[in-house]
């Protein structure tokens, strides 16, 4: 038998027979009884102690997590420093500082709390949240001292690495790496943020402590160099071509990229909407840098005073932009709309556009009650 297959067993017998006395020997009639698999059954066993999925309590028993009273969640802790674990159908289980072994703030952990208790203690932590920090150099006159800026580990105990050619001063953000969780945290400068008093250094540190990066890696750059920045007419083969269809986007005041533009015209029975999308999966080609840069980022991110964009402006506010007056690519959605708003036939196709006006939703409401 295989290890895994072993495993699978030892947990279905677990589940199903909660109240046997479960010992090693026990299961291995039960799910292993050739002498011949009693290797692969140790081996099975063993992983599923290293994992975490079953526990041997003090009578030699082995359990499985419900019955050993351990179950997974987030931890959130407060500023008081206690922690709080959701259950299901039961208040969350607290976790005193003591009994969080290590565990930060929205990290993933394993908890030992029974059914009927109140307070629990972190067993393990299977996902770390955080992989870094941002703290801030002082002097308070006996020279610097590194204090981290999230007020929750202020009284964690931390060994800060420093390279030689980092060289922070008083007021000094900095961002670092963590290298260690538990005992004394080890973190490693990474960078130079700026000064704490400079302008947007705290937006700055805002983004990078929640790991929105707002630089482009060096690899994506390069290829955003390859990108044309308009439309040729060689690109334009084999796609549809609706440059002559009256076509405008329809955005907020202070949007800057521009994603969707559409066209309507009256036909017998309704009206035929075109609603085109910027075509980006044409320049952005699949397993390329930019790419999996644009899978890491997910989206852009929107902050007080500045967008950190999915794609580089080059993409996001350029090329990729249904910008009025220029040809772009697109994909488009071709609908038959009825008298009464249903949908009565449609298609998609690879198409090229020439937005003819940048239109806001402001002045279309105005438009539209009146103001021609």
């Amino acid at each position: 038998m295989e290890t895994k297959e072993v495993k699978d067993l030892i947990l279905g017998y677990l589940e199903n027979h909660p109240t046997q006395n479960s010992t090693a020997g026990v299961i291995q009639d039960a799910v292993c009884p050739d002498k011949s698999d009693a290797p692969v059954f140790r081996d099975a066993l063993q992983e599923l102690q290293d994992e975490y999925m079953v526990f041997l309590n003090r009578r030699g028993e082995y359990m499985n997590r419900q019955k050993a009273g351990v179950f997974e969640g987030k931890i959130s802790i407060a500023r008081s420093g206690i922690g709080y674990v959701n259950r299901e159908d039961r208040a969350a289980a607290k976790i005193e500082e003591p009994d969080q072994h290590g565990a930060m703030d929205g990290d993933t952990v394993l908890v030992y709390c029974q059914l009927w208790q109140i307070y629990g203690e972190v067993i393990t932590v299977t996902q770390r949240a955080r992989t870094q920090l941002i703290g801030t150099y002082y002097d308070r006159g006996h020279g610097l001292k590194f204090v981290l800026d999230d007020e929750k580990l202020r009284n964690r105990t931390c060994k800060v690495l420093l390279d030689p050619e980092i060289r922070p001063v008083d007021g000094s953000k900095v961002l670092c790496d963590i290298e260690k969780y538990d005992g004394p945290m080890t973190l490693r400068v990474r960078r130079l943020i700026g000064h704490k008093d400079d302008p947007g250094v705290d937006i700055l540190s805002i983004l990078l402590d929640h790991g929105i990066e707002p630089e482009f890696p060096e690899e994506v750059m390069e290829e955003v160099k390859q990108i044309p920045s308009f439309v040729s007419e060689e690109e334009t083969e084999g796609r549809t071509d609706l440059r002559d269809d009256i076509t405008v986007t329809i955005d907020g005041d202070d949007s800057k990229d521009f994603d969707d533009a559409v066209s309507c015209v009256r036909e017998e029975n309704g009206w035929l909407l075109r609603v085109s999308i910027a075509d980006v999966s044409y320049y952005v080609r699949e397993g390329s840098a930019l790419d999996k840069e644009a899978a890491k980022r997910a989206c852009s991110t929107y902050v007080t005073d500045r967008v950190v964009p999915m794609l580089p402006h080059e993409l996001s506010n350029g090329i990729c932009s249904l910008n009025p007056d220029t040809d772009r690519l697109t994909i488009t959605c071709e609908m038959h709309v009825s008298g009464n708003g249903s949908v009565s036939d449609y298609r998609l196709y690879p198409s090229v556009i020439h937005s003819n006006e940048r239109m806001t939703y402001r002045n279309v409401n105005k438009i539209l009650f009146g103001n021609e």
